[in-house]
């Protein structure tokens, strides 16, 4: 499930040259490329303001510092004395 196999893809472009014709198609193809691009020089205008207001002057997110499993265990061992294991008495 998922994806465009090779098959698909042409029949697809069977379909769109049948639809459009051939003279038609370079068109269409350039008038959503351009269409794209405008998308995305507008969402990259909104974006960064907002991520300037809520990361400061840059214009990506920081990444935070997370110790390592190893180092958090070592400073735990360092904090605190082993216990000893309470064995239960049957009766």
């Amino acid at each position: 499930m998922g994806g465009l196999g090779p098959g698909e893809i042409a029949v697809i472009v069977v379909i769109l040259l049948l639809v459009f014709g051939a003279k038609k198609l370079p068109d269409i193809g350039k008038s959503i490329g351009k269409g794209l691009k405008e998308f995305k020089k507008a969402t990259k205008e909104f974006s960064n303001p907002l991520n300037e207001s809520l990361y400061g002057d840059d214009s990506k997110p920081q990444p935070r510092k997370v110790a390592a499993p190893d180092d958090i265990s070592a400073k735990k061992a360092d904090a605190e004395p082993a216990k000893e294991p309470v064995e239960e008495k049957k009766a």
